[in-house]
């Protein structure tokens, strides 16, 4: 996973993380990519109990529900008009 700007947070067996600012999920045993989708640029996110906050490059504030299923985002808010590239 290529994170250039931001940290990867370990959930039960897997990663998530932004690889080259699109949201990513790999096994951590393995480090094979279990799913790659939701292009985010380079932002940076947290995570918060059991989800991920996620602050795009594009100003948009995301709340995703971290799974080796697949992505989902549960909520959107546009917080910032410009590129945004701290948190």
């Amino acid at each position: 996973m290529k994170t250039k700007f931001s940290s990867a947070s370990v959930i039960n067996s897997h990663i998530y993380g932004l690889d080259e600012g699109t949201f990513a999920c790999v096994e951590l045993a393995t480090g094979d990519r279990v799913w790659k989708d939701g292009r985010y640029g380079f932002g940076q996110h947290l995570l918060v109990g059991k989800h991920i906050l996620l602050l795009s490059e594009r100003g948009d504030l995301v709340l995703i529900d971290p799974s080796p299923e697949g992505h989902r985002e549960v909520a959107r808010l546009k917080v910032f008009d410009d590129k945004c590239w701290a948190a």
